[in-house]
């Protein structure tokens, strides 16, 4: 903060701009560049597979067996309550990846 402070009196409008407010706004750029940056980058095996297991164990805690049938399209109906609509069918391509999610964490 004290350089924020520092570049403000130097170029003259220290006291002129809520430099606190600057420093959200800072935080706040930075933070969806960075978050640009990893939404073009694919996910690593490792990454993947941790995903997966998360959504083995969010499953697990709603009752729901990723393998069974139906549980893609309800799993849908959840993302389009949260207002991000995701194809059942895309759901059910990663559902089936999860077998092997599991086997790779629980050797």
């Amino acid at each position: 903060m004290n350089e924020l402070q520092a570049f403000l009196e130097d170029q003259g409008v220290y006291g002129c701009i809520d430099a606190f407010g600057m420093a959200d706004w800072v935080v706040a750029v930075t933070t969806e560049e960075r978050l640009a940056k990893i939404a073009d980058k694919p996910l690593a095996a490792t990454e993947r597979n941790t995903l997966l297991i998360a959504i083995a164990a969010l499953c697990k805690y709603e009752g729901l067996d990723p393998q069974a049938r139906g549980t893609a399209q309800r799993i849908m109906e959840m993302t389009d309550d949260l207002g991000a609509h995701v194809d059942d069918g895309t759901i059910r391509t990663a559902l089936k990846k999860i077998p092997d999610a599991l086997e790779t964490r629980m050797k």
